[in-house]
Formats: structure tokens, C-alpha cells, sequence
């Protein structure tokens, strides 16, 4: 359903970034699931630019599931 963009990914792969490698495949398996609960459980401090892009791709999938569950 929703993937990573490879921008998130380009910013997660830099050393300086490791530490939010866990998050970031947590935030895909809760957005794969389709789970909105658990994306806006999900504490991501918007400060730099990697968290940033995580929370972009978890706001556009919030708005994805919630528009195709809008839409059955």
C-alpha cells in the first residue's frame, strides 16, 4: 500500500541518520497495515530534515488509507 519515497530513504541511509532507521521501518509497517491509530501515535520531532520527510510520508499515508477507506 504506501511505500517510502526514496527521498525519506536517501535520508535515512546517511550515517548521521542511523538512529532513525528503526522508526522509519516501524512507520512503514503501521502504514502498511493501514493503521492511522498507530501513524499518529508515532512521535516524530519535525527538527531536521530526515525527520521531516518521515513525517510527510506518514501525514500523505494518514490521507491515503483515510481516502480510500473514505471512498469503499
Amino acid at each position: 500500500m504506501a511505500t517510502i519515497s526514496t527521498a525519506v530513504l536517501n535520508c535515512v541511509a546517511r550515517p548521521t541518520h542511523a538512529r532513525l532507521r528503526a522508526k522509519l521501518a516501524k512507520l512503514a509497517a503501521v502504514a502498511e497495515a493501514g493503521d492511522v491509530e498507530g501513524l499518529k501515535a508515532i512521535d516524530i520531532n519535525r527538527v531536521s530534515t530526515s525527520p521531516k520527510a518521515m513525517a510527510r510520508h506518514s501525514d500523505r499515508a494518514i490521507m491515503a488509507i483515510e481516502a480510500r477507506r473514505a471512498g469503499a
